[in-house]
């Protein structure tokens, strides 16, 4: 327990050192480092370090994904019926719209349908 402690105690220290002495560099001499540094480790932890340099944020909660589709969804919800209602007003009572553009809409509509339930690419090449 007590060898842990002084080995962690002593890679903060060496990992402080480490960042002082970059911040003393200029800017071109520190990418060339840090360059060299990343090229000496193998694929897997340079791809580990890269992701986890170039995405900080991560991933959205599960709250916020479903508020998104909440969102994304409800605004289909609202153009469909919007554009049903005016190409409906056009073909029964002005005669100017074809009947083509209903059934496109609707060929739309189930199209977005099946976008939102098939399953996602990316999750199956994960696993």
């Amino acid at each position: 327990m007590l060898t842990d402690n002084v080995n962690e105690q002593g890679e903060q220290a060496k990992k402080e050192i480490c960042i002082e002495n970059l911040r003393g560099l200029p800017i071109e001499s520190t990418k060339e480092v840090l360059k060299q540094i990343i090229e000496e480790k193998s694929p897997k932890e340079q791809k580990e370090i890269i992701t986890s340099i170039s995405s900080p944020i991560g991933p959205p909660s599960t709250k916020i994904r479903d508020s998104l589709w909440f969102v994304v969804v409800i605004s289909f919800a609202l153009v469909l019926v919007g554009s049903f209602l005016t190409l409906a007003i056009g073909v029964f009572c002005g005669n100017r719209t074809s009947p083509e553009l209903i059934l496109s809409m609707f060929t739309s509509v189930v199209g977005f349908l099946a976008g939102l339930f098939a399953p996602s690419p990316i999750a199956n090449s994960q696993s």
